[in-house]
């Protein structure tokens, strides 16, 4: 995976899943500079992008 981790929610979805479909099943993510609180909304957006990108693609259910 590139690293930082850029991008739109859907971007970086896609490339989280990428990871999850290469036999990765977790992800550590830093959250560096600017407004935290404006990341951290975003990445639970990725994250609700990855619940339906797991349960549509494979019927995988994503931890809460």
């Amino acid at each position: 995976m590139p690293i930082p981790l850029t991008g739109r929610p859907d971007e970086a979805a896609e490339k989280l899943n990428a990871c999850r479909e290469a036999g990765a099943r977790h992800a550590v993510i830093g959250i560096s500079g600017g407004d935290w609180r404006a990341q951290v909304d975003l990445l639970a957006e990725v994250r609700g992008l990855l619940r339906r990108q797991g349960t549509a693609s494979k019927g995988v259910a994503m931890p809460s």
